[in-house]
């Protein structure tokens, strides 16, 4: 079996990865935006914004490159004290 890599391989696969990353940035701005939306319109349940944080951390604690702003977001969900709490407790 032939186990070198083939000339440039290596550039592609990085080319390809960082595409991929900057897609996900992408799509994550808009997720981020209607949700800022939803908060600032008060649609948003506190059920449904701690069910949020756990999803969000999730991805927040594998380092997914998609979710800079993410602490921002965090922040702007909060408002009452329950919400407060509980986003201390999972840090």
């Amino acid at each position: 079996m032939n186990t070198e890599k083939m000339p440039g391989a290596s550039s592609q696969n990085s080319t390809s990865l960082e595409a991929a990353q900057k897609m996900m940035k992408r799509r994550h701005s808009v997720i981020w935006k209607k949700i800022s939306e939803l908060i600032k319109e008060g649609g948003l349940s506190t059920t449904a914004k701690l069910e949020f944080l756990d999803e969000a951390f999730e991805e927040y604690n594998i380092k997914n490159s998609g979710f800079d702003g993410l602490l921002d977001i965090f922040f702007e969900i909060c408002q009452t004290k329950e919400e407060w709490e509980y986003l201390v407790k999972k840090t």
